[in-house]
């Protein structure tokens, strides 16, 4: 697995056109998920390596739990009690318009399959977790799904995964803010600061914490309050709902 040279390599031809089309349309999934395969680099494995330094990574990595199926079941979401991750998480999606686990499809047209396939299994479990624990994370910090959300919860998952290809996103998401008139200096700082105040978010079991007090894991992870900004949406429909 490790003799093909181009499982790790840089694209910065895909990157460009991701780019260049995201900043079209910030609302395509699909591109981030092309950057994000283009310029991560060793950056999963890197991250394997860390993740294996905890006993609660290695649990993680020995469990494998099935997240997504859990995220897709809405019925036994909005049962779950008020207040608890996975009840805040259904009704973030219901607010949102978002299908619960919904992003698995936008990243599987992405990412390139095959050399996804060549990643050994610990690494394609690890792509997987990242994708969709990506909205938990929303409801972690508290950043919703408009542009400033979105550039608010991959600064905070970029200071806390390294990966420099979730901060090349934030560059070009900052570039379409400011050139929309929506920069806000003050929600990046917040986010980089709160993610290097909080505990990991990659190693905890989302699975079994979906039925625990939000209020508590934000304690426990050591994530601050979420932070107030005036929301910035991209398409008419969005925008229409905030009036």
């Amino acid at each position: 697995m490790r003799t093909d040279s181009d499982l790790y390599a840089i694209r910065p031809g895909q990157a460009l056109d991701a780019a260049i089309k995201g900043m079209k349309n910030p609302d395509d999934t699909k591109q981030a998920a092309r950057m994000v395969e283009a310029l991560q680099g060793r950056s999963p494995l890197r991250m394997l390596q860390r993740v294996k330094r905890s006993s609660k990574g290695r649990r993680l990595l020995q469990e494998r739990p099935d997240l997504l199926s859990a995220l897709k079941d809405a019925k036994w979401l909005a049962s779950l009690p008020e207040g608890t991750l996975g009840r805040e998480y259904y009704e973030f999606c219901q607010r949102e318009q978002l299908t619960p686990g919904g992003l698995d499809e936008a990243v599987a047209e992405g990412f390139d399959r095959s050399r996804l396939e060549r990643m050994s299994e610990d690494e394609q479990f690890l792509q997987t977790w990242m994708r969709d624990t990506h909205d938990l994370y929303h409801v972690l910090t508290g950043y919703g799904t408009d542009l400033l959300g979105e550039l608010g919860v991959l600064t905070f998952t970029a200071t806390q995964t390294r990966n420099p290809a979730i901060w090349f996103m934030v560059l070009v998401g900052g570039t379409v803010f400011a050139a929309r008139g929506h920069a806000n200096p003050r929600l990046f700082a917040g986010a980089i600061w709160r993610g290097l105040r909080a505990r990991s978010i990659i190693t905890p079991n989302w699975k079994r914490l979906l039925e625990q007090p939000l209020s508590q894991i934000r304690r426990e992870l050591r994530v601050p309050q979420p932070p107030r900004y005036k929301p910035a949406y991209t398409s008419l429909d969005r925008s229409a709902m905030q009036l």
